[in-house]
């Protein structure tokens, strides 16, 4: 029997073997046929050997019944018109026909069959690939296998490049700024399996110095670390003029460790009520902390786990622990959820377009880097609010003030002349607020009470002073008011008849009164805490709905 390559199989059958290699070939051809050609004879070879593999156990009495089985499998998993032209349902009625017929000489009848089979597969296949690239000149969406989807990216190759190049240059300005002041940096990423935290790592790092920028990635803990585990990281800070990248870190207990019991509950809750004093220890000390969250959704992540097992430069990556991991993607959503409410300053990437994600991370690490340092990277203009013509085509945010930035105060209600001063709002609520601007290019209209009294630019004079560093939308007719001249027409009115007549799809209402807004939304309106303002689990929910 020949040798081909299986290294990265947890096979060594030759019938498996065979139908792996075609559905390897199935789950690689679209991102080899629209990025990567060179890597197509890899997977041809692969298929044309094992399957001449094949005539030397023709005499294995399970032989037939094996391949029947293998068969039926790949035709739940694939394209069928492929595998038409693979002819792999005809050999199967040609071996079928011989074992119907006498005994005698039946794996030397067998043996012709393969041979025949064989002998133009390579042609074949060649066919099948020519068809994957008509059904995607069509379809971009289309997929040899099905079941299987993967966003395709908004960034092109050239776009991507580009901007990774200026991207790069500015991470190494605050290498040589980190490194000169002394200072101290750490940048966490965490997200669920095959999300890009590695990736990602590598694409911010890959032209800095290994002597400012280190990289952490946690092997599986020994049982001291378990039982010791935050000052497990604390002995892994950075020197000073240093910066350390965690690939994970230390909330890996906060889902992944749980939900797999790996620890138990009470180091779980006890992790929970430790962590954010934990990080403030760390702020006080003068570290940086840079914290992401790399979301992914469950399709993204099925197709990332099938294109590693199918790779042979990324087999490795891909454990029985991931299986596990996928099926219990409804408790790890249940922890995740908890963590990123009750912890602090995450932001958080959609990591299911992987280039938009890779460069959004080194935004969100220079932005914060750039804003150390004494000039933030985009000084704030201030000269003029935004006109009601960039209406088109935006996100927009409709916000209220009281409760939302200006949390209420023992039960009661901020006083109006009050909300100049900028330590009537909260610090945090304009946090995520910047954020989420930031993120979502949204324009920001205030459906305040406030606009009864004070002007637009009187509003913004005030945010600005308090930490808004977005703009405001100007002064458009009703939308600002807090109640219409017909005063039947409550404020969630308001806001729906705006939206429906200037034609804006993508828009989040953030309010901590109803005003009619659960009649006629859904999932648009964000209602905080009176006493709280914005939180993260607003942000989150506003990031989702904009999104």
């Amino acid at each position: 029997m020949k040798k081909f390559e299986t290294f990265y199989y947890n096979t060594t059958d030759p019938i498996d073997t065979f139908y792996k290699s075609i559905y390897d070939l199935m789950i690689a051809s679209k991102t080899c046929i629209l990025e990567e050609e060179f890597k197509l004879p890899y997977f041809i070879d692969n298929i044309v050997q094992s399957s001449k593999n094949l005539e030397s156990i023709v005499s294995n009495p399970d032989f037939y019944f094996k391949m029947e089985s293998g068969l039926n499998d790949i035709l739940e998993k694939c394209d069928v018109e492929l595998l038409d032209i693979l002819d792999l349902e005809q050999v199967l009625e040609e071996l079928s026909s011989q074992s119907s017929s006498k005994l005698d000489n039946l794996y030397i009848r067998y043996l012709k069959v393969l041979t025949k089979f064989n002998k133009n597969l390579k042609d074949r296949i060649y066919q099948a690939i020519k068809y994957i690239k008509k059904k995607l000149e069509k379809n971009p969406k289309y997929e040899a296998v099905l079941g299987l989807r993967i966003l395709q990216s908004e960034i092109s190759d050239n776009d991507f490049n580009r901007e990774k190049y200026m991207l790069h240059i500015e991470l190494l300005k605050i290498q040589e700024y980190i490194k000169n002041t002394k200072k101290r940096v750490i940048i966490t990423l965490d997200g669920r399996d095959a999300a890009g935290k590695g990736s990602t790592i590598q694409c911010i790092t890959e032209n800095t110095n290994p002597k400012v920028f280190k990289v952490v990635s946690m092997d599986i803990p020994t049982q001291e670390e378990n039982d010791n585990w935050l000052n497990t990281f604390r002995n892994k800070m950075p020197k000073p003029g240093k910066i350390v990248l965690f690939d994970r870190s230390w909330y890996n207990r906060a889902y992944l460790q749980v939900a797999m019991e790996y620890c138990t509950q009470e180091q779980y809750e006890q992790f929970m009520s430790e962590v954010n004093a934990f990080e403030d220890t760390l702020k006080k000390e003068g570290i940086i902390h840079i914290k992401i969250w790399l979301h992914i959704n469950k399709p993204t992540q099925k197709y990332r786990f099938e294109m590693r097992k199918s790779n042979p430069l990324k087999f490795w990556k891909f454990s029985k622990n991931d299986e596990i991991c996928s099926d219990k993607w409804n408790i790890f959503s249940e922890y995740i959820n908890k963590m990123l409410e009750n912890t602090q300053n995450w932001n958080i990437i959609d990591s299911n377009d992987d280039k938009k994600s890779k460069l959004e991370a080194m935004k969100v690490v220079v932005r914060d880097l750039k804003y150390a340092q004494t000039q933030p990277i985009n000084p704030l203009k201030t000269e003029k609010l935004e006109t009601p013509q960039l209406i088109q085509n935006s996100n927009y945010i409709f916000l209220d003030l009281d409760g939302v930035l200006i949390p209420y105060q023992d039960g009661d209600s901020p006083k109006h002349e009050d909300f100049i001063i900028p330590e009537t709002w909260s610090k945090m609520a304009i946090d995520y607020l910047n954020k989420l601007v930031e993120y979502t290019k949204s324009r920001v209209i205030i459906v305040s009470s406030y606009r009864k009294i004070h002007s637009t630019e009187d509003i913004y004079e005030a945010m600005r002073n308090a930490g808004f560093t977005g703009t405001l939308a100007g002064k458009l007719e009703g939308a600002l008011g807090y109640r219409h001249p017909d005063r039947d027409v409550s404020r969630g009115q308001v806001v729906y008849n705006y939206v429906k007549e200037n034609g804006i799809d993508k828009f989040v209402i953030i309010d901590d009164g109803d005003h009619g807004y659960s009649d006629l939304f859904s999932y648009q309106w964000i209602r905080p805490k009176s006493d709280i303002g914005i939180n993260h689990g607003n942000y989150m929910q506003a990031m989702l709905a904009l999104q």
